[in-house]
């Protein structure tokens, strides 16, 4: 499931156990992890022309800047896009943002992995 909002600001999920947030290099990027429903949310904070991506590395987690999936988010400046997956209880998951493009698929400026648990 994808879902995609314009928003002003990222509002936080209301019923979050569990919330992992973090931002690319510049902010242009803002990802979160919720361990409720486990819900990714990628809201793309610059006026510049690229997409907000998100690297995820679930469970085993790899070494390095290994990683399962990415979620792009190319709808441009103030848009959130969120995606819904299923992992059992006490799954690890990272994530780091960073900017794109989707055309190409090249990325960069990710932040750091924060990780948490579904």
């Amino acid at each position: 499931m994808v879902t995609t909002a314009a928003l002003g600001t990222f509002t936080m999920p209301a019923h979050a156990d569990y919330l992992m947030t973090t931002s690319s290099d510049g902010y242009c990027a803002n990802g979160q992890f919720e361990d409720h429903g486990e819900w990714f949310y990628l809201l793309d904070r610059c006026y510049d022309g690229h997409s907000a991506v998100m690297r995820v590395d679930v469970e085993p987690v790899k070494s390095g800047n290994g990683y399962d999936f990415l979620l792009w988010n190319p709808d441009g400046y103030e848009t959130m896009r969120s995606w819904n997956k299923s992992y059992p209880e006490g799954t690890a998951v990272c994530i780091q943002v960073g900017l794109g493009e989707y055309g190409s698929g090249t990325s960069w400026g990710y932040s750091s992995w924060t990780c948490g648990s579904a």
